[in-house]
C-alpha cells in the first residue's frame, strides 16, 4: 500500500539532500536547520513544527512526518509504510525507537484509550454482570477472552493473548 506520505512529496528528495539540509540530534531524534531555509530561519533553528502532536518538517513540495525524514536519513531510503514508535511516544524520534511497519501492526501498538473508564487495554465493565470482560482482535476476528471479577485480572488475560497474537507490537 506504501506510506501514507505522498509519493509526490517524496519524489526526488533523498537521504543525500535531507542530510544537507537537516541536523540530525541523536539525544532527542529531532531535526535542526543546516541551512537558511527563509526569513526569519536560522542555521541550527529547530526544523519541525508540530501540527495535531506530531512533529513535521518543510521539504520541497510541503510538509512530512519528521519520523519519516529521520529514517530517510538513517537507512537512506523512504518507509515502506508507516512508521510507529516502540514506545507509543511521538515526540520520541530517535531512530532506535522507530520501525517501519504496516497500518494493522502500528494499530496493535496503540495505548489505552482515552474513553476507557477501566484504565486497561481490551478490558470493559460488563453492563450486566458486576465483571470485567476482555476482549482483542487479529487478522479481523475478534475474540472473547471471558469475564473476571477484577479489571486487574482481566487486564492480565489481555496482556498473555496479546503477547502471544501481537508479539512485539501488544502495546500493553
Amino acid at each position: 500500500m506504501g506510506s501514507p506520505v505522498r509519493t509526490s512529496l517524496r519524489i526526488g528528495f533523498t537521504a543525500e539532500m535531507a542530510r544537507s539540509r537537516f541536523r540530525y540530534d541523536t539525544l532527542t531524534g529531532d531535526l535542526y536547520w543546516r541551512i537558511e531555509p527563509g526569513r526569519g530561519v536560522q542555521i541550527g533553528d529547530r526544523a519541525y513544527s508540530v501540527t495535531r502532536g506530531r512533529k513535521t518538517v518543510r521539504i520541497p513540495g510541503g510538509r512530512v512526518p519528521q519520523t519519516h525524514v529521520v529514517w530517510l536519513m538513517h537507512k537512506g531510503m523512504w518507509p515502506s509504510g508507516e512508521v510507529d514508535h516502540r514506545d507509543r511516544d511521538q515526540a520520541n524520534d530517535r531512530i532506535g525507537n522507530l520501525r517501519d511497519t504496516t497500518t494493522k501492526k502500528n494499530c496493535m501498538n496503540q495505548t489505552v484509550r482515552k474513553h476507557n473508564k477501566c484504565g486497561f487495554k481490551g478490558v470493559t465493565k460488563h453492563p450486566q454482570q458486576n465483571a470485567y470482560w476482555c476482549r482483542i482482535s487479529a487478522d479481523g476476528v475478534r475474540y472473547q477472552l471471558g469475564l473476571y471479577p477484577t479489571a486487574e485480572m482481566a487486564a492480565a488475560a489481555y496482556r498473555i493473548a496479546a503477547a502471544c497474537m501481537h508479539g512485539e507490537y501488544s502495546g500493553v
